[in-house]
């Protein structure tokens, strides 16, 4: 059964042809990166919207009474269109904090539903984003200069490739804790199941045995039943 459509909707992705930026998120979330200019003109709305997602979940918001429409072909890009969405995801992994890495949606980056953030949410702090909750030297950064990042900050021995492999082990240490904690309850659950097998067994045993017994003293003869009968007057 179709349900009628929400005027506003949270989004995790939001289509890049009509796009309208609060200027204090604009800070982090503009200009649109290049880098993948030669791939994919497609790649530059996946990092936005995922710097999006990380930094301002609920607050993305979609409302569905605008509607849009591109040919892709006059429009011109046409050559630049491919779609392996894990290829920026995995360029902006190092830019985000370690606590934030579920809310890059890794596995499906342009889902456009938001359901992990519990819908929408209303403003209630700026959305300038504090220093440490953001890594100044990733190039998706680069035209913050001294904006935001901290005039501390020395990128000179910061290594895209250095990073992304540090950040690969702590999530595969993460999701070895996981499937630790996940085989545990698994344990737990077979441990269950196997003792309430072994009630379940003992019970049938039991009943097995009062019918074995039943059957080994034989139905009662008439001459018993007449003077049961007799008994009972």
């Amino acid at each position: 059964e179709d349900q009628e459509e929400p005027d506003v909707q949270c989004v995790h992705f939001m289509d890049p042809l009509v796009v309208s930026i609060h200027f204090e998120a604009a800070a982090l979330l503009l200009p649109y990166t290049n880098h993948f200019d030669s791939e994919s003109w497609w790649y530059s709305a996946v990092v936005a919207n995922a710097l999006a997602a990380v930094h301002f979940p609920g607050h993305v918001i979609q409302f569905n009474s605008v509607y849009s429409h591109d040919d892709p072909q006059a429009a011109g890009y046409t050559a630049f269109r491919q779609m392996l969405w894990h290829r920026p995801i995995v360029w902006l992994i190092p830019a985000v904090p370690r606590d934030k890495f579920h809310l890059l949606n890794v596995r499906d980056p342009t889902k456009v539903g938001c359901t992990d953030t519990g819908g929408v949410k209303k403003r209630s702090t700026p959305y300038v984003i504090p220093s440490g909750q953001f890594e100044p030297c990733h190039p998706v950064f680069r035209h913050l200069g001294r904006g935001l990042a901290s005039d501390r900050t020395n990128c000179t021995s910061w290594d895209q490739d250095t990073s992304l492999a540090h950040m690969t082990i702590v999530l595969i240490e993460d999701v070895r804790d996981q499937a630790s904690h996940s085989f545990e309850g698994i344990r737990g659950l077979i441990a269950d199941a196997r003792r309430e097998h072994a009630a379940g067994m003992q019970r049938v045993e039991a009943e097995v045995e009062a019918l074995r017994l039943e059957l080994r003293a034989g139905p009662p003869r008439a001459s018993d039943a007449c003077a049961a009968k007799e008994e009972e007057k």
